[in-house]
């Protein structure tokens, strides 16, 4: 391994190296708590869409347009939002039951994703929340993730 000499010394001390280690390590710390709160925050956008027209909680759907009250989750987005070469088709299949249940299930289906696909799986939430709690100061995992073993 060479070292560059300069003078009567070399460049690049261990202590230096290490400084500049620890601050990319912060900085990538950093970033994968900024991205896994931009996850969570998108999870729970879609999740609270999913409740809301399901139970009508009265943010975009009132109580008696909910779904479970015999309300049509599709109904009203297809039937006058839809534009374009489609609108014919969207009109035709608004309010079926078929398409209220599709929609629903993707709208259930995209808080799941946020909230457990990645790399580290349903322990993401964990660490983050136990790594916070706990005040660890290098934001290493908790929990194994599923991709240790490969």
């Amino acid at each position: 391994m060479a070292t560059i000499a300069q003078g009567s010394g070399t460049v690049g001390t261990r202590t230096e190296r290490a400084a500049v280690g620890t601050v990319a390590g912060t900085r990538e710390a950093a970033l994968r708590y900024v991205m896994a709160g931009l996850r969570l925050a998108l999870g729970w956008v879609f999740l609270w869409a999913f409740l809301d027209k399901l139970f009508g909680l009265g943010h975009e759907t009132t109580s008696k347009a909910a779904w479970i009250n015999g309300g049509n989750p599709t109904k009203g987005f297809l039937s006058k939002g839809a534009e374009g070469p489609f609108t014919g088709f969207y009109h035709s299949i608004a309010g079926a039951g078929w398409v209220n249940w599709l929609f629903m299930l993707g709208l259930l289906g995209m808080p799941r994703r946020n909230f457990t696909y990645s790399e580290h799986g349903l322990t993401q939430l964990y660490n983050l929340l136990s790594t916070i709690g706990s005040g660890a100061p290098d934001g290493g995992a908790v929990l194994p993730s599923r991709s240790a073993g490969r």
